[in-house]
């Protein structure tokens, strides 16, 4: 049976009874009563019997009009999807973003960041409807999709002032063969001269002739390296042991051996040392998704978990089958 309060919000709720864990690395505190006026935690009050002994004769527990009794729960901070993809297509359902965002939402999921592959003008207006109440959605971080036919420095600063005026967050690009290290070098100054708060997030193919070393070079705290790719090339001394058919457009063969190429890099974990190291003092981060992988680990356990038949709409179901199609 629905909870007849689930969706609904309130100008005042409490969370009463909570044990809190803060998400800086702190032990859990509680119980405590939490104070949310509209969309802002505006007081969290210590009850515990030692802090309701020593609280003044006058001092009253929080009141709103909705409460969450909370007792033997944890509260945590909304946790941040770093790497989504939001489509506007029969991809995901008749009611897809929709549905995305209060999936999400009903998981925890507070901020998504999406990295491109939708429509940015789009994304954009969900960005305001959500910053403004308008509809019911995580806050959304943007990043721009990266125009592939850019092939000339000139045109990427002209590309990257396009995705400013756009109003996106940061840039997501994928660097065709193209994208030498001089066109991203580009691409990160004008980006910092403009602004972006989220930067630059990089999937580095592994047919491109950049790696994480030349992408933390290029954009410093600008940059956000994606997925496992780019850091493991970076450290294996010369060309990385493909075999001579190897086709990264097919996509058996770039996961499979994606796994090998980092098993050959651990061959030389002083250089991948070295590669992480020069990250971190660069400032560049890095969002291996491992989760994404998983699911391959065990293909038969991931096909059953007990939620896909209620919550997994048919056309996701359908993206998901084997299919040379299909990412």
């Amino acid at each position: 049976m629905s909870n007849p309060n689930s969706g609904t919000r309130y100008e005042r709720l409490v969370i009463r009874n909570a044990t809190v864990i803060n998400g800086r690395g702190t032990p859990p505190f509680g119980p405590v009563d939490i104070l949310i006026e509209k969309d802002t935690i505006t007081e969290i009050a210590a009850v515990d019997p030692i802090s309701l002994n020593r609280a003044p004769p006058d001092w009253r527990r929080p009141e709103g009009d909705h409460e969450i009794d909370a007792a033997g729960m944890y509260v945590i901070p909304g946790i941040v999807n770093m790497h989504a993809h939001i489509s506007f297509d029969d991809k995901c359902g008749p009611r897809g973003p929709e549905y995305a965002y209060k999936l999400s939402l009903a998981h925890g999921i507070t901020t998504i960041r999406t990295c491109g592959f939708g429509t940015d003008e789009k994304l954009v207006e969900h960005r305001r409807l959500s910053d403004e109440n308008e509809i019911t959605a995580p806050r959304l971080v943007i990043l721009g999709s990266w125009p592939a036919e850019v092939t000339t420095p000139e045109g990427a600063r002209e590309a990257v002032k396009k995705l400013h005026d756009l109003g996106v967050d940061g840039i997501k690009i994928i660097p065709r063969p193209h994208v030498n290290k001089e066109i991203l070098e580009v691409i990160a100054e004008e980006a910092r001269k403009l602004g972006f708060p989220a930067g630059i997030a990089i999937h580095i193919p592994q047919y491109s002739e950049l790696d994480a070393l030349d992408a933390s070079e290029a954009g410093g705290d600008m940059m956000m390296i994606e997925h496992t790719y780019g850091i493991p090339q970076a450290a294996i001394p010369g060309s990385q042991s493909l075999p001579p058919d190897y086709n990264y457009a097919d996509e058996l063969d770039r996961f499979r051996w994606s796994g090998k190429i980092w098993t050959e890099a651990d061959q030389y974990p002083e250089r991948v040392r070295g590669v992480l190291e020069t990250l971190v003092r660069n400032g560049t981060a890095w969002d291996p998704t491992m989760v994404v992988y998983e699911a391959n680990r065990d293909l038969q356990r991931a096909r059953t978990f007990p939620w896909h038949e209620k919550y997994t709409v048919p056309q996701v179901w359908k993206q998901f089958e084997p299919s040379p199609g299909h990412h």
